[in-house]
Formats: structure tokens, sequence, C-alpha cells
């Protein structure tokens, strides 16, 4: 914070000082003015030295490696729990991206539009306690793939004799900006061809929405001319109907 007194242990770097003002600015810092001179990240501070932190151009994804060599525990703790958390990030978005192609076999992209009892039964049987496990322990073993589609399809199975539904489906969009009408634009054209919707799921996230439709009654011909009309409203960054 701009002039604002800080005091610090000795040995501390101009990375250890900008973590501990927030993760965000220790994520991001590029360099420092130490007294109007430019230093590296590594350097160590001295008292009554006058610290700016300039941060990088473009947001950094993740810290760098390197760091953990010079920062003290505090921070070390800081950057490790960063490493642990984007590593597990994009373990959880490798397995989902799998099971997505395995669920395209009984009309669905993702397990969770399934009312909770069914979602909970069929965590019990796969021994995983939340979505995100699951996520995980496929992204590690893909193989496992084979065996969670055969207890997936039975949980579906149950859900549609519980329901009495038929020709499970889902559709969704992701485009840009504010579409507020599209999600009435949307139900009416599946009512239109004869369907019904058993969940949503909406989300806008930097300016980029996506809307999810589970659905039940369309047979394949309806598919095709769902994905034909909803495209025909206007070019969406992506359209899947399975």
């Amino acid at each position: 914070p701009k002039g604002e007194l800080m005091v610090f242990l000795r040995n501390t770097t101009a990375l250890d000082m900008a973590y501990s003002v927030s993760w965000n600015l220790g994520l991001n810092a590029d360099y420092v003015l130490i007294n109007g001179r430019k230093e590296k990240l590594s350097h160590i501070l001295n008292a009554g030295d006058l610290v700016e932190i300039i941060p990088v151009n473009t947001e950094r994804l993740k810290p760098e490696k390197g760091w953990l060599e010079f920062c003290n525990n505090s921070t070390k703790k800081y950057i490790e729990e960063q490493l642990k958390s984007i590593e597990t990030g994009a373990l959880q978005r490798e397995g989902r991206l799998l099971l997505e192609k395995g669920l395209s076999e009984v009309g669905m992209i993702n397990i969770q539009d399934l009312p909770s009892q069914f979602q909970n039964r069929l965590l019990m049987r796969i021994h995983c306690q939340d979505v995100d496990q699951l996520y995980i322990k496929l992204a590690t073993r893909p193989s496992y793939l084979s065996e969670v589609m055969v207890k997936i399809k039975n949980v579906v199975e149950e859900f549609k004799v519980y329901t009495g539904y038929k020709n499970l489906s889902t559709v969704a969009i992701r485009g840009e900006g504010d579409r507020g009408g599209l999600s009435a634009e949307l139900s009416i054209i599946i009512g239109g061809l004869g369907g019904s919707i058993i969940s949503n799921r909406e989300k806008t996230d930097k300016g980029v929405f996506s809307i999810r439709r589970f659905i039940h009654g369309l047979d394949e011909e309806a598919k095709i001319k769902l994905k034909r009309r909803i495209s025909g409203i206007e070019e969406f960054r992506e359209v899947v109907v399975v």
C-alpha cells in the first residue's frame, strides 16, 4: 500500500513483502523499485527502504517454482498452496472433459444435472466424496472411465424408471455478452419440439455466459432440429446437444 510503514524480519525479500500484502500482489510481482532503483524479487530488504512492487503486464496463472529457493517459510507456504490448487484445478478440468465424452452416451454432459439423491447414489457406488474427487481419479487413471460409466448407466436407468422419463438429452450454450432473453427462447424451442426441462444451469463469468438444460422427451431428429434452431438465433461460442 502506498506510503505504508511495514515491519519485517531480517532477510525478508521483496517477494516476501509482496505476498505479505496480498496473494495476488505476490503472484503478479515482476520486479521492485528499491529507493527508485530496479531490483529482482529476491532482493533482501533493509531498514528504511522505500519499496514499490511492479506487476507483470499480463497476470500470471501460477507462481514461479524458482521463487521457493529464496523466499521465507511463510511465503513458501502461500506459493506451495497456490501451486497445489492450480494442479488440482487442472486435474479436475482434465477429468471433467474425459467424463463428458462418456456421459454423452446417456444424453448428459454433467452428472450434477441429476437430482441430488441420484448423484449421491452414484458417488457412493464409485467411492467418491464428491464430483471433483471423481474428476481427479479419472485424470490420474483414465482407464477407470469404463468402470465408472457402467455405474453411471445403471443410476441413469434407475432415474428413468423412477421418473418415467425417456430420451434424456442435454443442451449447452456458451456465448459472450448479456443474453438475458436467450433462456426464455430456449425454453420455447425445447417445448415446441416436444421436450420438457428437468433442470436449468446458468452462469456468467468475465463476460462469458453458459446455459445448460437437462431435458427429456426429445428423439434424435428433435435434437438435430434443436441444435439447428439454436444456431440460427445467433453465432455462439459453442452449442452442444447430446
